[in-house]
């Protein structure tokens, strides 16, 4: 699980293949987008625009945080275990099962 930066959201992975994004004080849903696999990675962007999600179907991807769209998809030879923005928001890290860790530009999604 991840705090979106100004504390407002909180993103969840979850075994039933997909992420939640839901309001910190009320705890109400505000989006659930569908990664496909069992999602064990979630970050949000900088700006808490993006969300970046990572999982057992050897993918990670990055979601527009409010609408849910799918930005990019992104893929490793075993499961992503791992998730990360940079800290001006332009590049994505993500970890691997298969030992191996890569940065995807992301800046312009």
């Amino acid at each position: 699980m991840a705090f979106s930066p100004d504390g407002a959201r909180l993103a969840t992975g979850s075994d039933d293949n997909s992420a939640r994004v839901w309001d910190a004080a009320s705890g109400q849903k505000l989006l659930e987008v569908r990664h496909g696999k069992t999602v064990r990675a979630v970050r949000f962007s900088p700006d808490g625009a993006r969300l970046a999600t990572g999982g057992f179907g050897k993918s990670a991807r990055v979601w527009d945080a409010a609408s849910g769209q799918s930005l990019l998809e992104v893929r490793h030879d075993k499961r992503v275990l791992a998730v990360g923005f940079s800290p001006d928001g332009t590049r994505l890290a993500t970890g691997s099962a298969d030992k191996s860790v890569r940065i995807w530009a992301v800046a312009g999604l």
